[in-house]
């Protein structure tokens, strides 16, 4: 077989995919930041312990001010062997230049950031990680829950890190692949068999449509998607299945990981890979792709481009669904902010101080009003449960445990007993509207433990998001501790739908107390009959 290729022979024998060099590779950058220069900056983000420049490309419309703009990261090459990699993210930057009418779409309202080679050395080499030297360790292992391990020998990742925590971007796609010219390999996207077992997406209705778009494309890519579509189940530690000889002992060599139970179960040793690290820092929607094909890879990249565009079902803005964090009730917290760099931050804040926030909600919800409750310290739990100290010594006692994970019940009765000499809070309100619905107690997921009495201040501000599962209903009112609100995006709330309908209620930093108790009464439009009546056993024209 031959091949334009100037680097001969990969290791198997076979000539690698034509790619250009690290020289040619820096300076076709350079070529396009003049051909573009309102479209594509290039900077420098560090060197490698050889000298190399870790590169990191900007693409967007840089005359439209950033303030409304998602924030998408892609990053390839961690492994100087994945080229693959590397030449899908030029082709995405040639299309991302170009004139189509998605690609122009796209630069007005997102910063796509790229880094083509994360670790120059290993590309330039064309190795692997070096375990003997913590060498090119901008991949896995490396990665703390709180920064770096061993910096001084790990450049690339001291970058990476650094281009997380200034840009703090909505989504993160970390991309792998192979060397060899003209190779099929079968593809995933959402997960990879390299990767931790909590490299995955919580948007997987994203992963999906990007998957979709690369079937209809030609691109087999749903068939063979990984453990998704080999047919057996992931589990977080080692299951042994009756009468299968082969579940007792790993199956896959232990560069990442083992397989037990054959087809049956699948288990992936955890670690902190880059887009664990980028969901912890800065909850984005992070994943992993392997890419088999580059057209396919590109095709599916540009359907996220897409879905960045617009809003998505449930969310009022344009931009990825990233903005809200909870338990799976019907309330969880959500960036405050008019532009979409205000609500990152905000998001931000909130997700790196998740665990001073109790989350309740009235036990369980009625057709036609809802009550949530959420404490943002130590001082606003107690007040939800006087049982807050009891549990939070539950969660320090028990090994793996978190308090998180504990359910506290009360009365609402309870609850405006210990409010009631709170002169700040309409107590008398609160209680007429409880008492106009039969719910007379609520559920809290958790108080904070660990933390100082009043927590982290939150100086982004603070939004609750309450999720009603119906479509076509009319507010009534939104109370917040018993004080009438009105629609506004500053102090107030907004009501959206999309998927069934949703209220948010924004809090600006001075507005932020202690606990927050938010009822809503809303009307239904339609009438969802409850059970099975005798008169519907009677079929239609029968």
């Amino acid at each position: 077989m031959k091949t334009n290729c100037k680097y001969g022979q990969t290791t198997s024998g076979r000539p690698y995919l034509p790619h250009p060099t690290y020289e040619e590779y820096r300076q076709g950058l350079r070529n396009w930041v003049r051909q573009f220069p309102d479209r594509i900056k290039v900077s420098v983000r560090g060197r490698t312990l050889r000298g190399n420049e870790i590169l990191l490309v900007e693409v967007t419309d840089f005359a439209v001010p950033p303030n409304n703009k998602q924030v998408f990261l892609y990053t390839g090459a961690h492994v100087g062997l994945e080229i693959n990699s590397m030449t899908t993210a030029l082709r995405f930057i040639k299309w991302l230049l170009g004139e189509s009418e998605l690609a122009c779409e796209t630069r007005r309202k997102q910063v796509v950031l790229l880094v083509p080679i994360a670790e120059p050395d290993a590309f330039i080499e064309q190795r692997r990680n070096d375990p003997a030297t913590g060498e090119g360790a901008a991949y896995a292992g490396y990665y703390s829950w709180t920064g770096i391990l061993k910096p001084e020998k790990n450049p690339e990742a001291v970058a990476l890190a650094g281009i997380l925590e200034e840009y703090l971007p909505d989504v993160h796609i970390d991309a792998h692949g192979f060397a060899q010219a003209d190779t099929t390999m079968c593809e995933s996207t959402g997960v990879s068999g390299g990767s931790a077992l909590v490299s995955r997406t919580f948007a997987p209705q994203i992963i999906d449509a990007m998957v979709t778009a690369a079937d209809r494309a030609g691109f087999g890519v749903r068939a063979t998607n990984g453990e998704w579509g080999g047919g057996f189940m992931e589990c977080t530690g080692e299951m042994l299945v009756q009468y299968r000889a082969q579940d007792i002992g790993p199956e896959y060599n232990d560069h990442f990981a083992h397989r037990l139970g054959s087809a049956h179960f699948v288990f992936r040793e955890s670690n902190i890979s880059l887009p664990v690290y980028a969901y912890h820092r800065c909850h984005s929607l992070a994943t992993t792709m392997e890419i088999g094909i580059e057209q396919s890879a590109l095709v599916q990249l540009q359907k996220l481009m897409e879905i960045g565009n617009h809003p998505w079902i449930a969310e009022r803005d344009s931009g990825y669904p990233v903005n809200f964090m909870g338990y799976g009730q019907n309330v969880a917290l959500a960036g405050y902010g008019r532009t979409a760099m205000e609500r990152r931050r905000s998001r931000v804040e909130l997700w790196r101080h998740f665990d001073q926030f109790s989350l309740g909600q009235g036990n369980p919800p009625h057709h036609g009003d809802l009550t949530v409750l959420v404490a943002t310290n130590a001082r606003g739990a107690r007040l939800l449960s006087p049982t807050a100290d009891a549990g939070r010594q539950i969660g320090e006692s028990g090994k793996n445990s978190s308090l998180h994970n504990t359910v506290i019940f009360d009365s609402f009765d309870h609850l405006f007993a210990r409010l009631r000499n709170d002169l700040r809070l309409d107590v008398a309100a609160m209680i007429d509207f409880q008492s106009r619905t039969p719910v007379d107690r609520y559920g809290v997921m958790s108080a904070p433990f660990g933390i100082s009495e009043a927590g982290a201040p939150l100086t982004q501000g603070l939004g609750l998001r309450l999720f009603i599962p119906f479509a076509d209903v009319t507010i009534r009112e939104v109370l917040l501790n018993g004080q009438s609100l009105v629609e506004s995006d500053s102090f107030g709330y907004r009501q959206w739908g999309g998927s069934g309908t949703i209220v948010q209620v924004n809090l600006p930093p001075d507005r932020i107390a202690d606990l927050q108790v938010v009822q809503c009464g809303y009307d239904m439009k339609i009438h969802y009959p409850c059970g099975f009546n005798n008169e519907d056993w009677r079929l239609e024209g029968a």
